[in-house]
């Protein structure tokens, strides 16, 4: 399952970018809109809307009763108690409708039209990826690649908020992937959960 998109995830993309490569296996997780779909019909239908990350208190069994684990706390998703990560108590949740605004606001004053989002990892992992208007280019005639900038965290540690410009259009955990991690590019902004949203 390279795709990453497990059974509680949920994906949302423009019909007129295309499938993705995964859709015959994720059909049921993933959500195809029209293009005359708003930005917030896309966040809705990425089944990122409606959840927070919520620390909690980690326990562990004591002799003879629990008792807190200290400095650490479980990261949890609000609707269903899914387990996301263990975190210290520096780490800082960025919630999903808070970075979909920002990224929102972001992508309509770069002209820029939102077209895919999700969740991967049961939740871990989410993004928004937005097609930038006027960036593409064609190699002898046929093969046109569109620009995208991308913003993306982890509700675990160790996988902080980024925003990159890129040639790849994020459908799941390989195209995400291949974003987060092909180096230091121009323009990426990166923050730590350590810092507060």
């Amino acid at each position: 399952m390279a795709h990453m998109i497990e059974n509680d995830d949920r994906m949302a993309y423009r019909l007129s970018g295309g499938h993705p490569w995964h859709i015959n296996e994720t059909k049921d997780l993933c959500v195809g809109i029209q293009d005359e779909a708003t930005d917030l019909d896309l966040f809705q239908a990425s089944g990122l809307a409606g959840w927070k990350v919520i620390r909690m208190p980690l326990l562990v069994q004591g002799m003879h009763q629990p008792r807190p684990f200290n400095g650490y706390k479980a990261l949890v998703r609000s609707t269903d108690g899914k387990e996301l990560g263990v975190c210290t108590n520096d780490y800082t949740p960025v919630q999903n409708d808070q970075i979909w605004e920002f990224f929102r606001k972001f992508c309509s004053e770069g002209g820029m039209r939102l077209e895919t989002a999700g969740s991967l990892c049961g939740g871990k992992k989410v993004w928004g990826c937005a097609k930038i208007a006027g960036q593409s280019f064609t190699v002898n005639g046929n093969d046109t690649t569109d620009m995208y900038a991308t913003f993306s965290t982890g509700h675990e540690p160790g996988y902080a908020t980024q925003a990159d410009v890129t040639g790849i259009r994020v459908v799941c955990y390989n195209t995400l992937s291949m974003v987060r991690e092909c180096g230091d590019t121009p323009g990426r902004f990166k923050m730590s959960h350590a810092a507060k949203w």
